[in-house]
């Protein structure tokens, strides 16, 4: 096993070459800067050294938000890539939730998804090029299936489509990508965080010669209908700009981050009733080397499937 999970009152008997406490953060991108820092420093890790990360107490399984969640499985994948072996010590309901509810320990070999044990966890799922498409078409089954009989996901799928394609695609991130998606029941919202630790939207795009529009960021115009790196045809000019359409509802709907760049964009409706896109880019005190991206999708705004009849096959076609 290359990522061991213990309780914070285990005994280690591995002499630590490397520690790293991580901290319970106010807000979610203290939090990711607090990973970017770790991962920082790692690089004086050597290939024969151990590491030893140490979730702080006052870390519980309802502060852990898909957001806590994929960056942390980034760092851990991470640290495998440099280090011989390393050990994640938490809190005893924390460390239950992280080894046996989600299976964390498995993800770090060639294993892309593993089933969860309970129906609000939809569990990690590592992005790959092979498995592409493949998670999100059985993720939205199931949700189908369990949660939303009669309603109409094909936007949630199209957008976790883009979203996985465009990891795999342009993130170069060497396996180390990660989605993670939880459904609350109380509020009826599905929190989705994507993550990984590749080479960023702004360095992806200054690789390919893509320069912004005057007055826009990298991340902002990557958003933009046409813009595209290009490493796939199958979408290229779409992408992000597709997430984008398809999500529901309004103000602060999708944020990605990259690099320093936090770019914000939803919908607002005017006092006329009509819906308007704003957006705006929060430039960070940080550099997170890679891109993470994070949105609500509010359940009371999918739409009732459409019920096909047989005279509306026929009328289909054109005779």
């Amino acid at each position: 096993m290359k990522v061991k999970i213990l309780p914070l009152n285990s005994d280690t008997i591995t002499l630590m070459i490397h520690y790293e406490r991580i901290k319970k953060s106010h807000t979610l991108y203290d939090w990711v800067a607090q990973i970017s820092d770790i991962r920082s420093r790692l690089c004086k890790v050597k290939s024969t050294d151990n590491i030893q990360f140490v979730l702080s107490e006052d870390i519980d399984i309802q502060y852990l938000q898909p957001v806590h969640i994929v960056t942390l499985a980034c760092l851990l994948a991470y640290s495998i890539s440099i280090a011989h072996r390393v050990t994640l010590m938490a809190g005893n309901d924390v460390e239950v939730f992280l080894r046996e509810d989600l299976h964390l320990e498995q993800y770090f070999s060639d294993t892309p998804h593993i089933g969860a044990t309970k129906p609000s966890i939809f569990n990690l799922w590592k992005v790959d090029n092979e498995q592409t498409f493949g998670y999100s078409h059985s993720l939205s089954a199931y949700l189908k299936r369990s949660f939303f009989k009669g309603k109409d996901l094909s936007a949630f799928t199209n957008a976790l489509n883009e979203l996985y394609a465009n990891v795999a695609d342009h993130a170069d991130a060497k396996g180390i990508a990660y989605s993670y998606i939880h459904f609350d029941e109380k509020i009826g919202k599905i929190n989705i965080a994507f993550c990984d630790f590749g080479i960023g939207i702004p360095s992806c795009l200054k690789r390919a010669d893509i320069t912004p529009a005057p007055g826009c960021n990298y991340v902002q115009w990557a958003t933009r209908l046409g813009v595209s790196a290009k490493s796939s045809q199958h979408n290229a000019g779409k992408g992000l700009d597709d997430v984008i359409s398809s999500l529901p509802g309004k103000y602060d709907r999708l944020k990605i981050l990259s690099e320093n760049e936090l770019f914000i964009v939803g919908e607002k409706i005017g006092s006329n009733g009509e819906c308007s896109r704003i957006e705006k880019t929060l430039y960070q005190p940080f550099c997170f080397k890679g891109t993470l991206i994070h949105f609500e999708y509010d359940i009371s705004e999918l739409e009732n499937e459409e019920i096909i009849g047989e005279s509306d096959l026929f009328n289909d076609f054109d005779w």
